[in-house]
C-alpha cells in the first residue's frame, strides 16, 4: 500500500521528498482503492454498509501510515486517524448514491482525501490559519463544482 512508509519505519523523515511521495502515494493508492469499492458496488451490488466499513478500515490503515512521522502533536494523532476515516468513509456511503459514474465519484473521493489529509497534516503541523482553510475550502468547492458540472449521470 505505502511502500516508503515500511521502508523507513524506523526512520524519522526529515526529507520532504520523502514526504511528498508518501502522500502522493497515499492519493493514488486510495483512487485506485475506492475505484475498485465502487465498481464492485456497481457491478455485484454489494452492501453499501459493509463496503463503507471496509473503506472506512483501509482509510485507518492509510491515515495512520501518512500521519504516524508528524512529531508536532502526537497526543492527537488517534483522534485525527479516527475522524479523518470516519469523514472519507461517511463521504463514500454518501457518493455511492450519487447518480455518476464509478469513475466521477471516485475522483470526488480523491480531491475530498486530497482536501481531508491536506488539512489533518497542516494542523498537526500547527500551521493552518484562516487564510490558508478559505483558499484550500475555495479550491475544493471550485473544483468539485467543475467536476459535477461537466459530469454526465448514469
Amino acid at each position: 500500500m505505502n511502500f516508503l512508509s515500511f521502508k523507513y519505519l524506523k526512520e524519522k523523515k526529515d526529507n520532504y521528498f520523502t514526504q511528498d511521495v508518501d502522500f502522493f502515494t497515499f492519493l493514488i493508492s486510495s483512487f485506485f482503492f475506492v475505484f475498485s469499492i465502487f465498481s464492485f458496488n456497481t457491478f455485484l451490488e454489494l452492501n453499501k454498509i459493509i463496503l463503507s466499513l471496509g473503506v472506512f478500515l483501509y482509510f485507518i490503515v492509510s491515515y495512520y501510515l501518512l500521519y504516524k512521522y508528524s512529531d508536532d502533536d502526537r497526543k492527537n494523532i488517534s483522534k485525527y486517524i479516527f475522524v479523518s476515516s470516519l469523514i472519507s468513509s461517511e463521504l463514500f456511503f454518501v457518493m455511492t448514491y450519487l447518480p455518476y459514474s464509478y469513475y466521477v465519484n471516485s475522483g470526488l473521493m480523491l480531491i475530498f482525501t486530497f482536501f481531508i489529509a491536506n488539512f489533518g497534516r497542516e494542523s498537526l503541523s500547527n500551521k493552518i490559519d484562516k487564510v490558508y482553510f478559505r483558499k484550500i475550502l475555495i479550491l475544493l468547492i471550485f473544483v468539485v463544482l467543475l467536476i459535477l458540472l461537466t459530469a454526465k449521470t448514469v
